[in-house]
């Protein structure tokens, strides 16, 4: 992370920002929480911050797979404030399974990006154009959404789409862009915080401790106790 001294404000910026990964023009960061669990949804935030450093207050931005659960948790509200728009969507197990895994991860893309666009159309009092209108898109990983998505109204709800928006792909984006690192902190930030409350329905399998993921006190409760609503019945692990 490289730091930069003005004369009113310390700003910080991730590596990206300096070697020239990241675009200059705005763009709209893009990430999953999820995907590899054996339960529950994959959440995905989609956070527009503005352009150039970082402020003091986000200083610790980073992936959010390498923050304590407190960082991050701090981090949620310092993000909403100074994000221009944010939107997290979900995509629960039942699509994972008549799907799989990796469309049902677009789709809650898709409706993180949706709820971003109505948040800023909140934010504005007024409606803008479609998805088209909105900047690049900056997903994390090197896997696009796919094109038919945006052009799908099974999926666009209230929203219209002329032509898909542009999009890039960055591997390692949470580490190199901050959009993205915010949106990574976001996603994992209001998963966790899901299924730790379905400890509470499902006292048996531990989701308070690992989340979902393929632990192997997971594993060997589904194995005592079978397969719950949250499970995904399409993976290998529950199955």
């Amino acid at each position: 992370m490289s730091i930069k001294k003005t004369a009113q404000t310390v700003q910080f910026s991730l590596p990206g920002f300096s070697s020239g990964l990241v675009p200059s023009e705005p763009y709209i960061g893009i990430d999953e929480a999820g995907r590899g669990c054996l339960a529950g949804p994959v959440v995905s935030a989609a956070v527009w911050l503005p352009q150039g450093a970082l402020s003091e207050t986000l200083s610790n931005l980073t992936d959010s797979k390498l923050l304590k659960a407190e960082e991050r948790t701090a981090l949620v509200p310092l993000i909403k404030k100074e994000a221009i728009a944010f939107g997290l969507g979900l995509s629960w197990q039942q699509e994972v399974d008549a799907y799989n895994v990796l469309k049902a991860t677009h789709i809650s893309m898709l409706r993180a990006i949706i709820a971003l666009k109505i948040n800023f159309d909140k934010k504005n009092k007024a409606k803008t154009a479609g998805l088209e209108s909105l900047p690049l898109l900056l997903v994390d990983g090197n896997r696009r959404i796919p094109d038919a998505l945006f052009m799908d109204k099974a999926f666009l709800g209230n929203q219209t789409c002329k032509y898909p928006p542009r999009q890039r792909t960055l591997v390692k984006g949470d580490l190199l862009a901050s959009s993205i690192s915010a949106a990574s902190v976001l996603a994992k930030t209001f998963r966790d915080d899901l299924m730790e409350a379905y400890e509470l329905r499902y006292p048996n399998y531990g989701f308070y401790f690992h989340k979902g993921y393929a632990t192997q006190a997971h594993r060997d409760a589904i194995l005592k106790y079978g397969a719950c609503r949250l499970h995904r019945k399409s993976f290998a692990g529950v199955r």
